[in-house]
């Protein structure tokens, strides 16, 4: 509370006590018969009691107030002894100083105390019968030794009081900024169980979202690594598969070269054939022309139909290889798929044309039996000779076109075989390509598994520390709440 405020209160308390002073006063004079003295005591003591009490309503010289009330009650007291001196002179003496000594200020009262020693002086000398009733100069010091150590006992307690007074006012100063720090500490402890409250249900809410999703990350991360080792798996398979295609692939490579060795020697044996037929034509129309050579022609031309049966009959054979051939390359590109439809084809040629060597062939070898047979029957006809070389030389025409015929043929397997073999080649690099990518690919799964075997475990720890995570935050939420709980009972 203000000390000023208080100060006010007190001289409020003052001002009444002394309306109430110089009314008892006045009353008593008016019942004793004492009409002067009420008289003087109104003056001069509703004089002094207005004078104090405007300066209190006021507030005018407000520390000063109890000063001017002890000069105002001394000057009362003075007015009263001289108008009717008696020994209640002495007691209104006491009775200022007990009023001053409301204010619980040493300095007035000891002010108060030097001013009612004045009045006791001046009552000693002057109305000494009258207020001390002819007492000695050895009783009035006595008096004033008693007055003064009441008046220092008063000061002396009025100043321990003050101190009191004022080490309470500076404990309750002290007490009152505890209380304050205590209660801006508490608001801050408030703010920070608010603060901390909140932030941990973000965080809480962080950590539920953050394990649901290392739960999502980890379960994806497994169905990663476990399609990954499928992958693997499939891809160990396909590259087995793709060598295994590579080793048929130079397999077929290898035939077609057969193919082309076997090609290239029906060529020559079909040029030779040609040759024969051409060198047979001549023959005859030589026989034509010296028909008595026949014997020995005929011979030669047996002996060349022998040649030209062991011909046929190789050509025949070849005919049958090529065949076999062609349907074992129809085998293997039917087992390299899309790959080997284009092999497929040039297969499905090769038989068919060997197919037709082999007819061609056959009707060769048939022409040629005929011719033997015929040849045969010269020495008989004789004079037939003529008409048989004729069909004779006819046939050889017609074996002529039929060698020249196979020869293109020939010549086209040939070219088909070595088209054949470029294409096996191209085929056995791409696979060779596709067998070193696979096993890259295979070798880089591998890595990428081990890898994803590696964040998983990562994902797994990290699952488990957010588990932890969540478990101390639920523990710091729940002393949270306790110590908001505290917090709100106080």
């Amino acid at each position: 509370m203000d000390k000023e405020y208080l100060l006010h209160k007190k001289n409020v308390l003052v001002v009444r006590l002394l309306w109430f002073s110089v009314g008892l006063g006045v009353l008593a004079s008016i019942l004793s018969d004492s009409y002067q003295e009420a008289l003087i005591l109104s003056a001069v003591g509703g004089g002094i009691s207005i004078i104090t009490t405007v300066l209190v309503l006021k507030k005018w010289a407000t520390m000063y107030i109890q000063y001017i009330s002890a000069v105002g009650m001394a000057v009362l007291v003075y007015f009263f002894a001289i108008t009717a001196p008696n020994v209640n002179s002495i007691l209104l003496i006491f009775f200022t100083v007990s009023i001053t000594s409301l204010y619980h200020n040493y300095k007035s009262i000891i002010f108060s105390g030097i001013l009612g020693m004045g009045l006791c002086f001046f009552l000693f000398t002057n109305y000494r019968v009258e207020v001390f009733s002819g007492m000695g100069s050895t009783g009035f010091i006595f008096l004033n030794i008693l007055f003064a150590l009441i008046i220092t006992i008063l000061a002396f307690q009025t100043r321990m009081g003050e101190k009191l007074q004022q080490e309470t006012e500076e404990k309750e100063r002290a007490a009152l900024s505890v209380q304050e720090n205590l209660q801006k500490v508490v608001d801050e402890i408030k703010n920070s169980i608010n603060t901390l409250t909140n932030v941990g249900n973000s965080l809480d809410r962080n950590v539920s979202e953050s394990q649901e999703i290392s739960n999502e990350l980890t379960k994806t991360f497994q169905e990663v690594s476990s399609g990954i080792s499928s992958q693997t798996n499939s891809v160990n398979d396909i590259s087995s598969s793709i060598q295994e295609i590579d080793s048929k692939v130079m397999t077929s490579n290898q035939n077609s070269k057969q193919v082309i060795n076997l090609a290239k020697q029906t060529t020559g044996l079909t040029s030779e054939g040609n040759e024969e037929i051409n060198h047979l034509n001549i023959k005859i129309k030589q026989v034509s022309k010296t028909i008595e050579h026949v014997d020995d022609l005929m011979k030669g031309l047996q002996e060349q139909s022998k040649d030209i049966g062991s011909i046929l009959l190789q050509i025949g054979e070849i005919s049958n290889q090529t065949n076999l051939l062609a349907l074992n390359a129809s085998i293997e590109a039917a087992r390299a798929g899309e790959h080997g439809k284009g092999f497929a084809v040039v297969a499905n040629e090769v038989r068919n044309l060997a197919e037709m060597t082999s007819n061609s062939a056959d009707k060769v070898e048939q022409m040629i039996t005929s011719m033997v047979e015929k040849t045969n029957q010269v020495s008989s006809y004789v004079a037939e000779s003529q008409v048989e070389v004729n069909e004779g030389f006819q046939s050889t025409e017609r074996a002529n076109e039929v060698f020249s015929g196979i020869l293109q043929q020939a010549k086209e397997v040939e070219n088909q075989s070595s088209q054949l073999t470029d294409m096996l080649q191209s085929l056995q690099k791409d696979t060779s390509v596709i067998v070193n990518e696979s096993v890259s690919i295979a070798n880089v799964t591998e890595q990428s598994n081990a890898a994803v075997q590696q964040v998983l475990a990562s994902a797994e720890h990290q699952n488990e520390r957010m588990d932890t995570l969540a478990t101390n935050f639920s523990e710091l939420t729940a002393v949270t709440k306790q110590l908001e709980q505290v917090m709100t009972k106080k």
